[in-house]
């Protein structure tokens, strides 16, 4: 196998993109039965036999490759887990991708956290991922499925650039000399990013009766949670730019790898008017991107444009471990400078996985999606056996999750 690397080419000199998931088991199984699950659940996924390899053309691709993904029991606490592994560079040009940790474990049950580099999959991967451990815990078959990603021949044909944007991107990628980057420089990266800062994880959990009634006030007044959400937050900080990850599996695949897209939303929260009006205006505005191919595939067929090596200098620019007129013009147009997204929100919803697996379940979960380059305030959201946890995501602690939810 050797497959170029693409529309996912800005998650390798990332410094900091980590995708969790952690799922609360009830259950009684033993240590051997969870080591033995997880690793019948990474053998079950393609990705996992593949590592991450870069060319004297700086071209990169997945190859075959035998790695080895990691399995820990701890007594740490979740969000501890995640500040501390975000901070270490998952070596994938080793193949590792995935670190798993077995919370709390109990004649009861246990949690098991996932951090995932983002070049594995997406946060609807790691949703899949979980179900095929769920599945290989209960002694369930668990079928195998190869990486699938977004190739740039795989968007719809309508989606294509305009004239005008494609000469934009060729004239940003005409600047770029095709500086070639190795991983060693990413280690110096990761070294003085994180010297500096640190994260923090808020969560909040909704149960059954308050999930439901704010899910149907969303009906009632016909948007969706995510404009909801997006409502509240706007109207009680001011913010106005908003970047949303969307899902872009076309075929319904439960495959692991990247198959996301991402769209962009300004709106400034009018006053005047009731928080229902607002979260429906917002809600159109999705729609408007949603809905026009061009808008939708826009950056799966910008980022290609710009060439590889450029959206690797973009992600250290963003690091502010390099800098160069053209990686610099990029990073800014990308939303990779100093001009960042107030806020980005991924919606898993309720995924479309069980919840019983013979005598084990999932009794709850939730999400956190990485802090990308261009945003600032992540929020993750899930919605399990009725229960929707809402994440937030962010450097720093002086941001409060029940501030930015005040009033819902």
């Amino acid at each position: 196998m050797r497959e170029p690397i693409i529309t996912e080419r800005t998650h390798i000199f990332d410094v900091n993109i980590i995708v969790s998931i952690c799922a609360d088991i009830k259950g009684n199984v033993t240590r051997e039965q969870i080591q033995r699950a997880f690793d019948t659940a990474v053998a079950s996924h393609g990705v996992f036999r593949t590592k991450v390899e870069t060319d004297s053309d700086g071209n990169a691709f997945y190859i075959y490759a035998k790695t080895e993904q990691s399995l820990e029991f701890t007594d740490d606490s979740r969000d501890e887990i995640i500040t501390r592994e975000e901070r270490r560079r998952f070596h994938i040009e080793d193949g590792e991708y995935l670190r798993a940790f077995v919370i709390g474990h109990s004649e009861s049950g246990f949690s098991i956290l996932f951090c995932m580099h983002h070049i594995c999959g997406d946060g609807k991967s790691l949703v899949y991922f979980t179900e095929t451990f769920m599945k290989a815990l209960a002694g369930e078959e668990t079928p195998y499925t190869e990486l699938r990603h977004i190739r740039p021949a795989d968007l719809p044909a309508d989606s294509a650039m305009s004239g005008m944007t494609a000469w934009y991107a060729g004239s940003l990628a005409g600047r770029w000399k095709n500086r070639i980057f190795g991983f060693d420089e990413l280690d110096r990266a990761y070294y003085s990013f994180w010297n500096t800062r640190s994260t923090n994880v808020q969560e909040r959990i909704f149960d059954r009766k308050d999930t439901g009634e704010i899910l149907l006030r969303c009906r009632q007044n016909g948007c969706s949670f995510t404009a909801y959400i997006t409502a509240v937050m706007l109207r009680n900080t001011g913010w106005h730019s908003i970047g949303y990850a969307v899902d872009g599996r076309t075929d319904g695949n439960r495959a692991m790898g990247n198959q996301a897209t991402g769209i962009s939303v300004d709106y400034t929260y009018a006053k005047g008017m009731s928080l229902e009006s607002n979260a429906k205006r917002i809600y159109k505005k999705m729609h408007e991107k949603l809905d026009d191919p061009k808008k939708k595939w826009l950056m799966l067929h910008f980022l290609p444009a710009l060439g590889g090596t450029l959206c690797d200098a973009i992600d250290l620019e963003a690091a502010k471990a390099y800098t160069s007129p053209a990686s610099r013009a990029a990073a800014k147009v990308m939303g990779y400078g100093d001009k960042k997204k107030d806020l980005s929100i991924t919606n898993l919803t309720k995924p479309d996985i069980q919840t019983r697996y013979g005598e084990l379940s999932i009794e709850g979960m939730s999400f956190v999606p990485p802090i990308i380059s261009s945003g600032k305030n992540i929020i993750g959201i899930v919605t399990v056996n009725g229960k929707m946890s809402v994440t937030l995501h962010t450097y720093g602690d002086t941001l409060k999750l029940d501030d930015l939810l005040r009033g819902m």
